[in-house]
């Protein structure tokens, strides 16, 4: 990207060094016509390649400004989402947010909910990486089936996943989330011939003016971690 930016500023100097000597040069035509015929040979030429120079530029300029605007989209497509599961990244889900935040009426009835896998990384170690990565997969899929179009879903960590929507109460929401869990742990995930048994725990909390989206998040995080210490399946709501 840096590469492409400098060929355009390189190009744009260029496109605006020609337009400043076919400018002066044509002030000087105009005020005498028979004046590029008396140049000498060399700014004669030097005119000429201004002239020539200034409309290719332009074309440069135009084509190369195109792609630099669609380069960095297609390189940031891959950083919005989280490589393995598709899900919006940290970054982009805490962006999306602090946009709702300033531009919702209704921010303040968003709930975050923050779903961990439990024990993801003696997965890994004791099955192998991939093992804990169809976990993973199997907990962002059946997610994604409790999610709607008006929901944000996105993944924190390697084992924290983060839903976030409108909910009228956070006895709702409760409810919300113990279905959630119930659905993540209702099958074994079987890989490779092994059977993994996946439990979950969530952290809740609700949406506030008084700061930062990392503020609410951290809120709902402390609960996932109350909810990791007092045991699997646990829900702990933020009050």
């Amino acid at each position: 990207m840096a590469v492409e930016s400098r060929e355009y500023f390189l190009r744009v100097a260029l496109l605006v060094f020609g337009l400043v000597v076919a400018y002066l040069s044509l002030t000087d035509t105009l005020a005498d016509p028979d004046a590029l015929a008396r140049q000498p040979g060399e700014r004669a030429l030097a005119t000429s390649l201004a002239m020539f120079i200034a409309p290719i530029s332009t074309a440069l300029a135009i084509h190369d400004r195109i792609s630099v605007r669609h380069v960095p989209f297609e390189e940031d497509l891959a950083n919005r989402t989280d490589p393995l599961t598709g899900l919006l990244s940290r970054d982009s889900l805490f962006s999306a947010l602090e946009r709702l935040r300033f531009e919702s009426e209704v921010y303040e009835e968003y709930f975050f909910l923050i779903l961990e896998v439990n024990g993801l990384k003696s997965i890994s170690a004791e099955h192998g990486r991939k093992a804990g990565e169809a976990v993973v997969m199997h907990v962002a899929n059946s997610l994604r089936c409790f999610t709607g179009p008006d929901m944000y879903l996105g993944r924190l960590s390697d084992a924290e996943l983060i839903i976030s929507g409108l909910a009228a109460s956070l006895g709702s929401v409760q409810d919300y989330a113990q279905r959630v869990i119930e659905y993540v742990e209702a099958d074994d995930r079987y890989y490779a011939g092994l059977i993994i048994r996946v439990t979950a725990c969530v952290g809740i909390c609700r949406a506030d003016h008084e700061g930062p989206i990392a503020n609410v998040v951290a809120r709902a995080g402390t609960m996932m971690g109350q909810a990791r210490q007092t045991g699997a399946d646990k829900i702990i709501l933020y009050s």
